[in-house]
């Protein structure tokens, strides 16, 4: 996780104006992440502010297909 926390946080401040989700998904894009690690991490680094918890869902499926690409 801190070698996660690491990358976000070098996005952010790479990118000021983002949001964490926009940041979160630039850190998983191409990365081959598996469902249950994106799902934990993105608990974890993304502001509740960011996203609607009814979408969540579908939001990690589109962070997953990011993953793979």
């Amino acid at each position: 996780m801190q070698r996660m926390r690491e990358r976000f946080d070098k996005i952010q401040s790479k990118n000021p104006l983002y949001s964490s989700y926009i940041c979160f998904a630039e850190l998983v894009t191409g990365k081959n992440m598996p469902r249950r690690s994106i799902a934990r991490h993105f608990h974890k680094l993304v502001e509740e502010d960011d996203y609607a918890k009814n979408e969540e869902d579908e939001i990690i499926d589109h962070l997953m297909s990011l993953s793979k690409v």
